[in-house]
C-alpha cells in the first residue's frame, strides 16, 4: 500500500484505555434490575452462532447447576440489541430453575457495562468485549470460542477458552467454574497493563498525526 515499515504500528484496542469500573456504581445497577448484591451473580454475554438448539441446552444446564451450587443469581448481558437479548431469554426459558435469573433489558454505555461486570463474581462469555471488560475489572472468567479472536485475546490475558461453541457442554462449564470460583481474577494483570498503557500512547500518537 506504500507505507513506510516504521510508520506501521501493531497496538492494543483502543477499549483497553477505557478507566476501570466503579463497583459501587455496579452494585447500584444490580439493585435496580432485582439482584441481590450480597450474593454471588454469574454474568452470562453471549451471542446468536450456528449450532444454538444444542448450546442454549448446555448454558441453561450450567446456570441451573450454578444456582444450585454457589446459590448463585445468573445475570444475562447482552451487548447487541435486539438480537443478544433474544437469545438471553431462549437460555433463561429452558432452565428448570428460573428464580433470581436476571436479563438486562436496555442497552447500556460502555461506562456502565465496565460497572456492572466489576461487580460480578464470575462471568461466561462468547462476546469479546465482555470478556475484555471482565479483564479490566479483575473478575474471573471463562471463554467460549465462536472465533480466533477470542483464542488469541484470551491466550493472551493467560485466560480460559473452555471450549469451542460446537462442542461446549455443561459438565466442562461447571467444572471451570469451580476452578475459578475462588480466584481473584488477576491471572492476566501483567498483559492488562501493558495493553492499557500501548492504548494510552495511541493518544499521543493519533494527536501527533492530526499536527502533520
Amino acid at each position: 500500500m506504500g507505507f513506510a515499515s516504521d510508520s506501521i504500528h501493531v497496538t492494543s484496542d483502543a477499549v483497553f484505555s477505557l478507566p476501570e469500573g466503579r463497583k459501587e456504581e455496579g452494585v447500584r445497577l444490580l439493585e435496580k434490575m432485582g439482584v441481590d448484591p450480597s450474593r454471588p451473580v454469574v454474568g452470562f454475554a453471549l451471542r446468536h452462532w450456528k449450532g444454538e438448539k444444542r448450546f442454549i441446552r448446555e448454558f441453561a444446564r450450567t446456570a441451573d447447576r450454578l444456582k444450585e451450587q454457589f446459590q448463585a443469581q445468573i445475570v444475562f448481558v447482552p451487548l447487541q440489541f435486539p438480537a443478544d437479548g433474544e437469545l438471553s431469554a431462549q437460555v433463561a426459558e429452558t432452565m428448570e430453575n428460573r428464580q433470581d435469573v436476571f436479563i438486562l433489558d436496555q442497552k447500556f454505555s460502555t461506562q456502565e457495562y465496565q460497572d456492572l461486570i466489576s461487580s460480578f463474581h464470575l462471568l461466561i462469555g462468547m462476546r469479546l468485549h465482555a470478556l475484555v471488560f471482565a479483564a479490566i475489572n479483575d473478575v474471573p472468567f471463562m471463554a467460549i470460542s465462536y472465533d480466533p479472536k477470542v483464542d488469541r485475546f484470551v491466550d493472551g490475558m493467560k485466560g480460559t477458552v473452555v471450549n469451542t461453541i460446537g462442542r461446549i457442554t455443561a459438565e466442562e462449564l461447571t467444572a471451570m467454574a469451580e476452578k475459578l470460583w475462588n480466584s481473584d481474577g488477576k491471572q492476566g494483570r501483567e498483559q492488562i497493563r501493558a495493553l492499557r498503557e500501548e492504548a494510552r500512547a495511541n493518544i499521543g500518537r493519533a494527536l501527533a498525526l492530526a499536527a502533520r
